[in-house]
């Protein structure tokens, strides 16, 4: 992966006008993508924060965030949301030692990291040898692409804008260096930021030794193994971190079958996506495997064989080995970790995934291109053509934008196309009630009731209880408590697996049904109610809600001492609650009662 060479006598008269446009080039590429970058993306800077999908954990709710010497070394020992990423976290701590929870702040700074993974994706795309054209074209492209749009609007994603920073940059350093250099200090330590910002970036190691085959053609192994042994061993450290922090409550398949039509189909949606980017939605269904997505399947491996067919009878044997085969092979392995052999639970694939592997994807077309000695007219129609779809590109990405202002309009996207995703019908059906929009519950119900077929296995059964959750909220609301009863108790022992995603969902239940059952009387199933709420508790979580259940269970059993107690811890959790407030006073009403009899 070298600059293009140059061939015949150098004129030395204008090799310095040359060199002097050469630089200009460079200096307007390097300014000319972040300003691109920022003039789409910059919207994203009003934006607020999403606590309610994954910002919580990144941010809003985020207890060791503050600039100190303990959270310094905290973030090498634990991970957020099951991934190890120290690094990313500084930067969080960073955005919030300077603008504390204002969302402004975090959105400038994932627009800096996107706007200089594009200047190192042009950088690289130079290193291969493209043309300043080609390559600024190329690299806006993948910039201002609309799967882009997910990994810089949603701060829980900055980790992705940081990992392909640091990547790119290590690619482009390694392949503008000496390849027969024993150790590169630079490129190795860019590869260790990387895997710290997102263990995303464990091909960047695989992707540096097929660089080194491709430039030196060397086929002594051994020297493979000493050259790259750092990357290798770090890649391995990060690796083993990541899985040992990876715990997830969310089903995980045991059906390896479907989990490998899963990678067969990804393989195919990635590339098409990168290629003509459709439906993105934030949160994509899961892949079922009906007709459709058989034919597109077999349309898509059908024409990649015969494209590859086509080269291997055009292209010569040793270009083909030593060029062509290595960059799709490097494609491959960076679609490898998300392609779906982790498997996530309630996705199949995302819109940000292919924020590394679809760079390859596109260095290919840029060779093809630059390798075709085609008229000049012939040159600028192709010209032609790149700018009109990536302004396409930037349009698409405009208008897909604003859908992460917040949570509820990424959700309401996410529902309006036919193939939903439960997840966001589940979401969007909770936030609706806690909205007080009781008709559009009522329509998520009748969807997660309609929408997936009995021979989909536990999705269905979630589903099923998700529609009963909503329609017994509504008939609670509306006063109509046998209904709602009845539906809860229904639905009731589908809590028992707690097999849900949502760690709030049986506390959002049982809540309901204990009210409902103190209501008609049912003194024994109620406390046997509020045991299982507690025990939805983690252990250190001594909240409003835990004291004021631990309250009515004592006053059920006729501790009413007891019950004053919890009701006074409730009430200094939250000071001036109603409900707490008629309690303690009853609760001390009933202890005051055998006291006044043995006075008299």
């Amino acid at each position: 992966m070298t600059e293009a060479g140059h061939t015949g006598k150098p004129d030395e008269k204008n090799e310095p006008k040359n060199d002097q446009r050469r630089s200009w080039r460079k200096i307007v590429a390097v300014a000319t993508l972040p300003l691109l970058v920022g003039l789409i993306f910059a919207p994203a800077a009003t934006f607020g924060l999403m606590p309610q999908f994954d910002d919580f954990a990144h941010v809003t709710a985020n207890e060791e965030l503050s600039l100190t010497w303990a959270h310094l070394l905290y973030w090498w020992t634990h991970p957020v949301v099951s991934i190890y990423m120290p690094v990313t976290m500084y930067s969080y701590m960073l955005d919030h030692w300077f603008w504390g929870l204002n969302p402004a702040g975090y959105h400038v700074q994932s627009l800096f990291w996107h706007a200089l993974a594009a200047v190192m994706v042009f950088r690289c795309f130079r290193a291969c040898g493209a043309g300043a054209g080609w390559a600024w074209l190329a690299a806006a492209c993948w910039a201002i692409h609309p799967q882009r749009v997910e990994s810089v609007a949603w701060i829980s994603e900055r980790k992705d804008v940081m990992c392909c920073a640091f990547y790119f940059w290590a690619l482009s350093s390694y392949w503008r260096s000496d390849p027969t250099a024993r150790f590169n200090g630079r490129v190795l330590a860019l590869t260790v930021l990387a895997l710290l910002c997102k263990p995303m970036a464990v091909s960047l190691p695989p992707v540096l030794m097929l660089s080194y085959w491709v430039r030196t053609r060397n086929h002594a192994w051994r020297d493979y193994a000493i050259r790259f042994l750092p990357y290798f061993l770090a890649m391995g450290v990060i690796l083993a971190l990541t899985f040992y922090f990876q715990v997830s409550t969310m089903p995980r398949t045991r059906d390896w079958h479907r989990q490998a039509l899963v990678i067969l189909h990804n393989f195919g949606w990635y590339s098409w996506q990168t290629l003509w980017p459709s439906g993105q939605r934030g949160i994509q269904p899961r892949v079922w495997f009906d007709a459709a997505v058989w034919l597109r399947l077999a349309l898509f491996y059908g024409a990649a064989a015969a494209l590859l067919l086509a080269a291997w009878r055009r292209v010569k044997r040793e270009s083909m080995v030593y060029e062509w085969l290595p960059i799709l092979a490097m494609y491959g392995v960076a679609l490898l970790p998300v392609v779906g052999v982790f498997h996530l639970g309630f996705i199949d694939y995302a819109d940000r995934y292919p924020y590394i592997p679809s760079f390859f994807l596109l260095l290919l077309i840029v060779r093809a291109l630059d390798r075709v000695h085609w008229p000049r007219h012939t040159v600028r129609l192709a010209a032609a053509v790149g700018i009109a779809y990536g302004v396409w590109l930037a349009a698409a990405s405009w208008n897909y934008l604003p859908e992460w202002r917040s949570y509820y309009q990424l959700l309401r996207h996410a529902c309006s196309f036919p193939d939903v995703n439960s997840v966001a019908l589940v979401d969007r059906g909770f936030l609706d009630l806690e909205n007080g929009n009781y008709p559009a519950a009522l329509a998520a119900a009748d969807r997660l009731d309609a929408g997936l077929p009995a021979d989909r296995g536990d999705d269905y059964y979630a589903n099923t209880f998700y529609a009963g959750v909503f329609r017994a909220k509504v008939a609670y609301e509306a006063g109509n408590y046998h209904l709602a009863k009845a539906i809860l108790v229904k639905i009731y022992p589908a809590l028992q697996p707690k097999q849900y995603y949502k760690l709030g969902i049986p506390r959002f239940v049982l809540r309901m049904l204990i009210a409902l059952r103190i209501r008609d009387g049912e003194i024994v199933p109620a406390r046997r109610d509020i045991a299982d709420l507690l025990q939805c508790f983690y252990p250190n979580e001594k909240t409003y809600e835990y004291y004021y259940y631990r309250g009515m269970d004592s006053v059920l059993a006729g501790d009413y001492a007891t019950a004053a107690v919890h009701f006074r811890e409730a009430l200094r959790q939250k000071p001036g609650d109603r409900a707490a407030t008629l309690n303690l006073q009853d609760a001390l009403r009933e202890c005051a009662r055998p006291a006044a009899g043995v006075s008299k």
